[in-house]
């Protein structure tokens, strides 16, 4: 069990009492399916997100606390689990926020227009406000090269 197997000896025991190879085989795989079934149903409930949630519990709890949480998980039902994860996910989403999942990808609140051109990088450049060292200036022209893609 611990190695996730079943080892040659088990498998000659149950044998002996009138269960084959086959069957044994079949109901552990049946089981592996129902686990892995139970444990997507529960991490579910958090949007997607149960890893960063995980991270962020791991930093934010107490070690009673998510060991609490653990016990609960790994011992409880299934419906306990999830309702520990409910609550666990309010709690991170209430302290950290969480953003929307989205079709056509993230949205990063940048609104910085890229240059369309090797010439407009090379009008911004030669701006007397570039030319004098403003920082500002400067750091708009990084985020705007940052966000070119065919500028040189």
């Amino acid at each position: 069990m611990k190695k996730g197997v079943i080892s040659e000896e088990t498998y000659k025991n149950l044998a002996e009492v009138g269960l084959p190879k086959e069957l044994v085989d079949s109901y552990a795989a049946g089981q592996q399916a129902l686990q892995q079934s139970e444990e997507g149903s529960i991490k579910a409930v958090t949007e997607g997100n149960w890893d960063q949630m995980a991270e962020w519990a791991a930093d934010n709890l107490s070690p009673e606390e998510v060991n609490t949480f653990d016990e609960i998980v790994q011992n409880g039902s299934v419906e306990q689990a999830k309702l520990a994860a409910k609550g666990l996910y309010a709690q991170f989403k209430a302290e950290n926020g969480v953003s929307p999942k989205l079709v056509q990808g993230a949205v990063n609140g940048s609104s910085t227009m890229p240059f369309k051109s090797n010439q407009e990088l090379a009008r911004a450049m030669s701006d007397p406000r570039y030319k004098s060292g403003d920082k500002s200036y400067h750091e708009e022209i990084d985020r705007r090269i940052a966000v070119s893609q065919n500028y040189l």
